[in-house]
């Protein structure tokens, strides 16, 4: 969508115009041009000397030992990187990263003095092998430590923008030297190169120093020995998925490092036969400057932006498809459909070559170190040294047997031709195994993300249920926490509410009175059946006084209500007084239930006496047993005492009671104990019982804008646990057509049902599109949002200064008042991707989301690029993420969801106040007090809806507006205006009435004068 206004866009210096061309913040610029001009100036040495080495080491042995090299180099780049985990064990991560370099540069001058002093060519030799072989150990631990130090300085969002630009350091210097070295070798021989070489390494360390020093709050100060308990435990419960999300990191690595050493031979190889030596040094700086070249520019405009756009796991797996397909596809047609085959596999190899540096020093690094991001801080150093660096080493001695191996058996079965096509293959095979890696280890990046996130739930119905019911009855048998057993119990009836009395009944003589009592709930609530009488009998058989009163209470109605023909001359014992209360009470209702006339009437005066009795027990237990009755007139001229009891316990048995009776008139009294926090509780769980009959009061409550929020709060809440289909059709459909805190209260009732329920995709009912639709309507509000970030603001005069500051104070009031319903906004959103897409990594996502780390902010942005799949997924990234209005503003206009246009202050607040339905009430307030401060002109439509809304606070701002730019007016509506019910209003109206009258007063005076 074109942008209609250019004054959106914002005057912006060269230095942060060129940090946008290279996809950077302006805050993240001095780490990135630090830890780049760091990486540069050693990546420039280390590529000197081992131009240097190279030829060195290929004039004096050749080719053919390269393997050996690569073996050699393996077993040193394991020790180096075991060296480097310990060191960080023993010392502070800033002390390691910064003399890790230095350290390993004097070896190097060691050697070279070494040659230079003794002049035996058997040990010029062995120090030409050891020189190689140090240089390739060099790049391993100064790769590793870049690595390392970007993962201290950057977050996991912020790396994938940064260190594209940190790693292309590597691509600068390939120009630097590989342009530089033919023209260094004219004025210093190969030794002096190297020492050249030492001391830029030795000035690239300084660098880090600095920077390490400047940002020494991003480096632990400890070394990491020993964890902290808590973080300990947390390592404990993550080892396992760590160890896993590891191993599939070190064969990543691994897999690609075998890659790069099968082609890195085959090119040396080639180039070797067609090739003199002479020319051999002088073509790989060539090559080095020409690849630098191409892979500088695919780092800083175009790395960065691919890899937010597609994700790390498309990059990651550029290269083995392009190096283990493409290419060796195109070589292997060119090869047999043109003349030339030996330049044709030559140049192919060179192509196989430049394309495997080309997306191994962009794409490849720029998204390692985004792989380690999931590990949690406090090991990731470690791990990324002991899984990379040691991969890195074990895959090069593993590729160097490889290449040994091959070389001996193609030696004695095949032709020098046929030889090149195996080690094609071999790279073929490769390339294939690191793709499937690269498959596994996408599917437990997110995994690992939400763990570490602490947010991960078990779900029920994941457990299977014969191997549960046999956990449950072991749990109930054996000695354990009384707790316990009661969740395994409450568990039980919840995932198989009808099986649970046979095997509780077979308990029952096994457990305490209280699991007791909680069983014969359960079997009750599953309906009384005959088949289980015989072992609740077993209660009432037992000596008077053994059984628990309210066991004994349950055992008596559940053996009642199942048997076919119960002898109920037997329960009119059990309405003697000396029995317990809730036993009178229980056989009372059961003869309401199914007694003779005079059984009923001789029940009714029992309950009668314990409704009216003084002791709270009696009454309660009175209530418990009307419950269960069902003639109830002649006690019914009792219920309006009770309700008003003295004792909550009553109050609540009370409303149980209506619930369960279904007294009509008596409803009213249950939704208004909705309210209050004391008996809330039981009247949620008695309108719940009542399900369908419930809906429409629970409806007409929730929707009442004048009844109080926390009252409606609870009304949504009480429809999403009543389970029936058309309690959540109703939620659907007032989910679309409401808004704000409303729309926010639907959402969280119905991921309460997609959590109770284990419904994974909730929204099959209401279709997938239906919810996009939502998100839609969110992002376009915001959209309003930004716009009015932008255009309302505040008129200031010269010669008044009182005024001028209370403009700006309204003005900040209404700027926060935007803030928070862009929160608000923020907050339906993820609820509505949590009705999408897995609750369990949504959860992680906006937990971390909405902390104020920016760690963790990061967190939470990359499960949702790795979970959420919708066209709309890049601006939703955008939207959460922490940038500026404008910026995001921006991103809507481009996506086409919204038009904007400046408009002047008085349209666009004209404009925000027809959205009045979607602003919050404070918002709404704000808005008529900037318009009283700022003498904006508002239409009669507008202050009439603002005068009869029902939160008093905005009565309060349209009257006072009123006040201020129609006087007239508002002298017209005051009386009608004291007859509002809030204190606010009352008063500010009767400060008013005042004013005028002293106003008046004086004139009356002067014309009775």
């Amino acid at each position: 969508m074109e942008l209609k206004n250019r004054s959106l866009a914002v005057n912006q210096s060269w230095l942060t115009q060129l940090l946008k061309w290279v996809n950077l913040r302006p805050e993240e610029g001095e780490r990135t041009g630090m830890l780049f001009a760091f990486y540069t100036t050693v990546s420039v040495g280390l590529r000197w000397a081992e131009d240097s080495t190279v030829a060195l080491f290929l004039d004096e042995y050749g080719a053919g030992p390269l393997p050996w090299m690569y073996i050699a180099s393996a077993g040193m780049g394991m020790a180096l990187v075991f060296l480097y985990s310990w060191l960080q064990k023993i010392f502070p991560l800033r002390w390691v990263v910064v003399a890790i370099a230095p350290c390993m540069v004097m070896p190097l001058i060691f050697l070279v003095l070494l040659r230079w002093g003794i002049q035996v060519s058997l040990f010029s030799v062995i120090v030409v092998f050891l020189l190689r072989l140090w240089v390739d150990s060099l790049y391993v631990v100064n790769d590793l430590n870049t690595s390392i130090v970007a993962n201290q300085l950057f977050n996991i969002r912020e790396i994938k923008r940064t260190y594209p630009l940190v790693s292309s350091g590597l691509l600068v210097a390939d120009v630097i030297s590989g342009f530089s070295l033919p023209w260094l070798l004219q004025f210093a021989r190969l030794n002096r190169v190297i020492m050249i070489a030492c001391a830029v390494i030795i000035f690239g360390s300084a660098i880090l120093a600095y920077l390490s020093h400047h940002y020494r709050e991003a480096f632990p100060d400890a070394p990491q020995r020993i964890l902290p308990q808590e973080q300990a435990s947390r390592h404990r419960r993550l080892e396992t998925p760590i160890k896993r999300y590891t191993w599939y990191l070190f064969a990543f690595v691994g897999l690609l490092q075998v890659i790069g050493l099968l082609i890195d031979f085959q090119y040396l190889q080639e180039l070797k036969l067609n090739l003199g030596d002479k020319e051999l040094a002088s073509f790989l700086g060539l090559f080095g400057g020409i690849v630098g070249l191409c892979e500088l520019a695919t780092q800083w405009f175009l790395s960065s932006r691919l890899i937010e756009r597609f994700g790390v796991f498309f990059s990651a797996a550029l290269l083995p498809v392009a190096v283990g397909f493409v290419i060796p596809g195109l070589i292997a047609v060119l090869h047999f459909f043109m003349g030339v085959k030996s330049l044709t596999f030559f140049w192919g190899l060179v192509g196989l070559k430049f394309v495997d540096e080309l997306l191994r020093y962009t794409f490849v690094i720029s998204s390692s170190p985004v792989l380690y991001q999931p590990i949690p801080e406090r090991i990731r150093s470690r791990t990324q040294t002991l899984s990379g660096g040691t991969a890195e080493a074990i895959a090069t001695g593993l590729a160097g047997l490889v290449i040994l191996i091959t070389l001996i058996i193609c030696g004695r079965f095949l032709p020098l031709s046929s030889q090149k096509w195996v080690f094609i293959a071999e790279t073929i095979i490769v390339a294939a195994a690191c793709l499937k890696v690269v498959w596994g280890l996408r599917s437990r990046y997110v995994d690992l993300l939400v763990l570490s996130a602490e947010r991960g739930e078990l779900s029920a119905a994941k457990v299977g249920l014969r191997a549960f019911k046999q956990g449950v009855v072991k749990a109930l048998e054996e000695k354990g926490n009384t707790t316990d057993k009661h969740s395994c119990i409450e568990l039980l009836a919840q995932i198989d509410p009808q099986g649970a009395a046979e095997i509780l009944a077979g308990l029952l003589y096994k457990l305490a009175p209280d699991l007791q009592r909680h069983s014969l709930e359960v079997m009750l609530a599953a309906g009384a059946k005959a088949e289980y009488v015989s072992e609740v009998r077993w209660l009432l058989e037992r000596p008077p006084g053994v059984v628990n009163p309210e066991v004994f209470a349950l055992a008596l109605r559940y053996v009642w209500l199942a048997e076919a023909n119960p002898n109920l001359s037997l329960l009119e014992e059990y309405l003697h007084s000396r029995h317990h209360s809730l036993i009178r009470a229980t056989a009372a209702a059961v003869l309401l239930r199914q007694g003779t006339p005079m059984q009923k009437v001789a029940a009714t005066k029992t309950l009668r006496r314990m409704l009216t009795h003084k002791q709270e027990q009696e009454r309660m237990n009175g209530v418990k047993a009307l419950r269960e009755a069902v003639y109830l007139q002649a006690l019914r001229i009792h219920i309006p005492n009770l309700l008003q009891d003295e004792s909550l316990r009553v109050r609540c048995a009370v409303l149980e009671m209506i619930a369960a009776t279904r007294m009509e008139e008596y409803y009213p009294a249950l939704l208004k104990a909705l309210y209050y926090k004391s008996t809330r509780a039981t009247a949620m769980r008695a309108l719940i019982k009542m399900e369908n009959e419930a809906l429409d009061m629970l409806l007409q409550l929730a929707t009442d804008v004048y009844k109080p929020e926390v009252l409606r709060m609870y009304a949504w809440r009480t429809i999403a646990q009543i389970s029936t289909s058309e309690a959540v059709e109703s939620l659907w459909l007032h989910l679309e057509s409401s808004w704000g805190a409303t729309r926010y209260h639907i959402l969280r009732s119905l991921l309460k049902i997609q959590k109770q329920s284990e419904i994974t995709n909730l929204v099959d009912k209401f279709q997938h599109s239906r919810v996009e639709i939502l998100i839609d309507q969110e992002l376009r509000f915001l959209g309003e949002i930004y716009a009015a970030y932008l255009d309302l603001q505040p008129h200031l005069t010269y010669n008044n200064h009182l005024t001028n500051q209370r403009v700006v104070i309204i003005h900040e009031l209404l700027q926060r008042a935007l803030q928070e319903i862009e929160w608000d906004v923020r907050e339906r959103l993820l609820l509505l991707l949590r009705l999408l897409y897995s609750p369990e990594k949504m959860q992680a996502a906006a937990f971390n989301l909405r902390s104020e780390s920016g760690v963790n902010l990061a967190r939470g942005l990359e499960i949702l690029e790795h979970t959420v799949n919708l066209p709309t997924k890049s601006l939703l990234l955008n939207i959460l993420d922490q940038r500026s209005p404008q910026e995001k503003l921006h991103y809507l206009i481009e996506t086409g969801l919204i038009e904007y246009q400046q408009l002047a202050i008085g349209d666009r607040l004209r404009r925000m106040l027809a959205l009045g339905n979607f602003l919050s009430d404070w918002c709404l307030a704000c808005c008529f007090h900037f318009a009283q401060v700022n003498r904006i002109r508002l239409t009669i439509e507008e202050i009439l809806l603002a005068l009869h809304h029902p939160t008093a606070f905005v009565r309060e701002a349209a009257i006072a507006y009123l006040n201020v730019v129609s006087q007239r007016v508002l002298q017209e509506l005051l009386p009608y205006l004291q007859k509002d019910s809030h204190p606010l209003v009352a008063a500010q109206v009767q400060e008013l009435i005042q004013n005028t009258t002293r106003e008046i007063s004086p004139d009356s005076q002067t014309i009775k004068a």
